[in-house]
C-alpha cells in the first residue's frame, strides 16, 4: 500500500515537474521567437538607416547604388563597425533577393529576346567565359590549389557585373553605342552562363570521387530532365493558371502567385539536388512565354528592388578588412589578375570579332571587374566544403574591391575610347580572301565619288536617309562599324567602308574632301562628336547633319562645328504634338502652320 502510493505520487511529481518544464519551455521558446524578430528587424532597420547616406554619397559622386549597398555591407558588418554581428542572420532575406533576381532575369531575357541579341554577342561571351575561366584555373594550379578549387577560381573570375555596369551604362547613355551593346550581350552570357556552372560545380563538389566527365553528364541530363517537367508544367497549366489568377484583377493575389512561383521553383529545385537560383531563374524563363511576362515584371519590381540591396549589403557584410590588410599580397595579386586579366581577354575578343581598338577598349573596361554572381559561386564552393576558409575570403574581398573600382573604370571608359578612335587598327580583316579583290574593286570606285554624300552609321536612321537620298539618285558612300551590316550593304551593291568614321584614314578613302554632305546617324554621342571633329579638320565647307538624342547634347555638336542637329527627343515632341493637337479638332492648316514655324527655327533652337 505504501509502496503503491508511493509510486503514485513519484508518477504525480513526474507529471507535475514535466508540465512545469514544458511551460518553461514554451517561455523559452516564445521569448527566442521574440528576440529573433526583434533581432532582424533591429537587423533590417540598421541595414536602411545606414545605407541611405551611403547612398546617397555614392550617387553625389556617380556610382551607381550597388556600391553604396556594398560598402554599407562592408561599414555595418561584424569585421568592422560589428553594428550586425552575424551576417547568417539577413542570409535568408538576401537568398530571395537572389531568387527574385534571377526570376526576373528570366523574365526580360525570353527566348525570342535571346535570339535577338544575335549569335556574335553570345559567341564573344562564350569566348570571353572560357578563356578567363581556363586562366583563372591556370593561376590557381599555379598557386598549388587543386583542379576544383582551380575551376571555382576560374568561374569567379569570370564574371563581371551586370548591375554596375548597366547602371554606369544607363548614367551615361551608353545603352546604343557598339561598346554599350557588346559589353551588354556579353554580360547576358555571363548571366545565364552562371546557372550552368552552378549546376555542374555542385555535382563535382559532391561526386569528388567520381569521374568529372559523368559528373557533368550526369548534371545536364537532370538539368535536361529539370527543362522537360518544368515546359510541361509551363504548356499546360502555368498559363492557364495566371489566367485564373488575374482574372479577378487583385493585384495583391497575382503578386502572392508570382513571387511564390519564384521561390516554390528555387526551393524545389534544391531540394531535387540543384541550386536554388537555377529554378527561379527558369521560372522567369518560363512565366516569359505567356502574356504576363511583362505584368508580373512590374509588380515583382519593387520586391526586387528591397531584396536586391538586402542582398549586396549581405555580400558586403562578408568583406573582412583585416584579412586584406593581413593577406594584402594575395588579394592584391588576384585583384590585378582579375582587373588586367580580364581587360586583355574581354577586349582580345571583341577586336577578334572584328571591332576597332577603341571600341575593344571600352569593352575591356567595362567588363574588368567581378560580379555578385562571383559571390554565389563562392558561397557554393565554401559551403560545399571544396575551397578553403582563406581561398574564400581571398575571392570574396578582391571580388569587391573590383566592385567598388568598376566605377571609375566604366567612367574613364568613354575618354580613353574617344583618345582611340582615330585609330583604324582591327585584329580581324574586314574580308575573307576569296571576295578581297571584288571589295578592293568597289572601293576604287567609292573613291572616285565627287559631290556626294557620307552616312556614318548605316542602323534604321541611317537607311532611311540613304532611301532618301535613292530616291532621288543621290550618290552616298557608307561607313558603317558592324561587319555584319557592311557586308548584306555590300553583297546589294553599296559603297561600303567598315570602320569608324572618326578615323581620318577612313574618311579620306570615302572622300570627304570632295563630298557635298555628311550625315551622322550614329547613336553614340561621344562617338558622333569625335567623327564630326575629324571631318570638320578635314573640310571646313562640308555641309554636316547629325542627331542628338537628348537636348542636353545639341550646344555641343554645334560647338563642334555641325550645321544641323537634329534633336530627336524634340522632334518627337512636335510629331506628338501635331497629332495631338489634330486628334482634338485643330485646323490641319494651323498645325502645319505651327509646326513650320517650329521647324525654321530648328527643332533644337526654338526652345
Amino acid at each position: 500500500m505504501f509502496a503503491a502510493m508511493s509510486a503514485s505520487d513519484h508518477r504525480k511529481g513526474l507529471a507535475s515537474t514535466t508540465s512545469a518544464d514544458c511551460r518553461i519551455a514554451k517561455v523559452r521558446f516564445d521569448a527566442y521567437n521574440i528576440l529573433m524578430g526583434d533581432a532582424i528587424l533591429r537587423d533590417i532597420l540598421i541595414i536602411f538607416a545606414v545605407s541611405v547616406p551611403v547612398v546617397l554619397v555614392a550617387h553625389r559622386m556617380r556610382f551607381p547604388s550597388i556600391v553604396g549597398f556594398l560598402i554599407t555591407g562592408v561599414i555595418i558588418g561584424p569585421h568592422a563597425l560589428g553594428l550586425i554581428p552575424d551576417a547568417e542572420e539577413i542570409r535568408v532575406l538576401a537568398e530571395v533577393g537572389v531568387a527574385l533576381l534571377l526570376f526576373s532575369i528570366g523574365l526580360e531575357f525570353s527566348f525570342d529576346r535571346l535570339k535577338g541579341w544575335g549569335r556574335t554577342a553570345f559567341a564573344m561571351g562564350s569566348v570571353q567565359v572560357l578563356l578567363t575561366a581556363a586562366a583563372g584555373t591556370i593561376l590557381g594550379l599555379g598557386n598549388g590549389l587543386a583542379i576544383l578549387p582551380s575551376v571555382f577560381l576560374g568561374c569567379c573570375i569570370a564574371l563581371s557585373s551586370t548591375a554596375i555596369v548597366m547602371a554606369i551604362l544607363s548614367h551615361l547613355r551608353w545603352f546604343d553605342a557598339p561598346a554599350g551593346r557588346l559589353s551588354i550581350g556579353i554580360l547576358i552570357f555571363q548571366d545565364l552562363a552562371v546557372i550552368p556552372m552552378m549546376v555542374i560545380l555542385q555535382f563535382a563538389s559532391g561526386m569528388s570521387g567520381a569521374e568529372p566527365v559523368r559528373a557533368i553528364a550526369g548534371a545536364f541530363s537532370h538539368l535536361i530532365g529539370l527543362a522537360v517537367v518544368l515546359y510541361v508544367l509551363s504548356r499546360w497549366f502555368l498559363s492557364p493558371l495566371l489566367h485564373h489568377i488575374a482574372a479577378p484583377r487583385s493585384k495583391e493575389l497575382f503578386v502572392v502567385v508570382v513571387v511564390g512561383l519564384a521561390i516554390g521553383a528555387a526551393y524545389a529545385t534544391e531540394k531535387m539536388g540543384f541550386s536554388f537560383a537555377l529554378g527561379a531563374f527558369l521560372a522567369g524563363l518560363l512565366v516569359s512565354t505567356t502574356e504576363f511576362r511583362f505584368h508580373a515584371l512590374s509588380e515583382i519590381a519593387p520586391f526586387r528592388y528591397c531584396f536586391n540591396g538586402l542582398f549586396v549589403v549581405a555580400l558586403g557584410m562578408i568583406v573582412n578588412p583585416h584579412f586584406v590588410v593581413a593577406h594584402a599580397s594575395d588579394v592584391g595579386v588576384l585583384v590585378a589578375f582579375m582587373l588586367l586579366v580580364k581587360m586583355v581577354i574581354a577586349g582580345g575578343t571583341i577586336m577578334l570579332f572584328g571591332y576597332p581598338m577603341n571600341v575593344a577598349a571600352i569593352g575591356a573596361l567595362m567588363l574588368a571587374n567581378v560580379g555578385e554572381f562571383s559571390f554565389m559561386l563562392a558561397f557554393f564552393g565554401h559551403d560545399s566544403g571544396t575551397i578553403s576558409d582563406d581561398l574564400y575570403h581571398v575571392i570574396v574581398d578582391a571580388s569587391a574591391i573590383t566592385m567598388i573600382l568598376a566605377p571609375f573604370f566604366v567612367m574613364l571608359a568613354p575618354s580613353i575610347g574617344e583618345k582611340l578612335a582615330f585609330i583604324p587598327w582591327r585584329l580581324r580583316r574586314e574580308q575573307p580572301a576569296t571576295v578581297e579583290s571584288e571589295v578592293v574593286s568597289q572601293q576604287a570606285q567609292c573613291e572616285r565619288y565627287s559631290n556626294h554624300a557620307i552616312i556614318c552609321g548605316f542602323g534604321p536612321l541611317g537607311m532611311t536617309i540613304g532611301s532618301v537620298l535613292d530616291r532621288h539618285r543621290i550618290p552616298f558612300v557608307i561607313v558603317e562599324l558592324n561587319p555584319v551590316t557592311a557586308q548584306r550593304m555590300r553583297a546589294e551593291g553599296r559603297c561600303v567602308f567598315i570602320g569608324d568614321g572618326a578615323s581620318a584614314s577612313l574618311l579620306y578613302h570615302s572622300g570627304v574632301q570632295r563630298a557635298r554632305l555628311l550625315a551622322i546617324a550614329v547613336p553614340d554621342h561621344l562617338n558622333a562628336l569625335a567623327i564630326l571633329k575629324q571631318a570638320r579638320q578635314m573640310n571646313s565647307d562640308l555641309l554636316i547633319v547629325t542627331r542628338s538624342r537628348y537636348r542636353d547634347q545639341v550646344q555641343a555638336f554645334y560647338d563642334a562645328g555641325a550645321d544641323i542637329v537634329v534633336c530627336e527627343e524634340l522632334e518627337a515632341g512636335i510629331e506628338m504634338g501635331r497629332y495631338v493637337l489634330e486628334a482634338l479638332g485643330v485646323e490641319r492648316e494651323e498645325v502645319a502652320k505651327l509646326t513650320e514655324e517650329l521647324r525654321e527655327f530648328g527643332s533644337a533652337d526654338f526652345f
